[in-house]
């Protein structure tokens, strides 16, 4: 499994929404924030936003508006913070640099 894969479904689990959301086209604010909040992990655990982008989707430019927009909101919101770095902290087993575990 793919970190950005872990995290999107960690993430929609946090957020309360699908998936299939996270990596689709609809901009309600939950699915946002959801959104953001993976590109935001996936930026610390060191992937690049062009890899980010081709696995939701999105051009580099787009994930760095989000990482950018996911500072914002943790700075401001108690709750996002936690939930983005609870991301952190989630086990990937796909991952063969950390051991399947990357905090």
């Amino acid at each position: 499994m793919s970190i950005v894969r872990g995290l999107v479904r960690d993430a929609a689990e946090l957020f309360e929404v699908r998936p299939s959301e996270i990596l689709g086209d609809r901009r309600l604010k939950r699915i946002c924030r959801a959104r953001f909040a993976v590109v935001w992990a996936a930026r610390r655990r060191g992937l690049s936003s062009p890899v980010i982008g081709h696995m939701m989707r999105r051009d580099h430019s787009t994930i760095l508006d989000a990482e950018r927009r996911a500072d914002e909101i943790r700075a401001s919101d108690p709750a996002f913070k936690r939930a983005t770095d609870l991301l952190l902290t989630t086990e990937d087993p796909g991952c063969p640099l950390c051991g399947g575990f990357m905090a």
